[in-house]
């Protein structure tokens, strides 16, 4: 899952641009998952019981399924339908500079 974001969010990134893009998305998912399991935490509660532990797991799941039903929908209303554009390259497929002819080159000797 996590190549298909980044082929998605560094795919339309010029090659002088795709370092910072990939730190800049690798940072946004690592605070997402902190603020995930913070947010989690709070829901749950009371942890320090048995009893609370077990009513902990049963808040923390239906918050997670109310988030994630919540996310499907917005993401099915926000997704436009239809082939994509032809425009769009594939990760890691630069064009050649203009005035510059597209070389191959060897990187492993013979």
């Amino acid at each position: 899952m996590s190549v298909a974001i980044d082929v998605a969010a560094t795919g339309d990134v010029p090659a002088t641009g795709s370092g910072p893009s990939s730190r800049l998305t690798i940072t946004c998912h690592e605070i997402g998952a902190a603020l995930g399991v913070a947010g989690l935490t709070a829901t749950a509660g009371d942890l320090a019981t048995q009893a609370g532990l077990i009513a902990a797991y049963n808040r923390a799941f239906a918050v997670t399924v109310g988030v994630l039903a919540t996310l499907l929908v917005l993401t099915a209303l926000a997704v436009p339908r239809g082939k994509p554009c032809a425009t769009v390259s594939s990760h890691g497929a630069h064009r050649p500079r203009p005035g510059r002819p597209w070389r191959k080159t060897r990187r492993f000797p013979r």
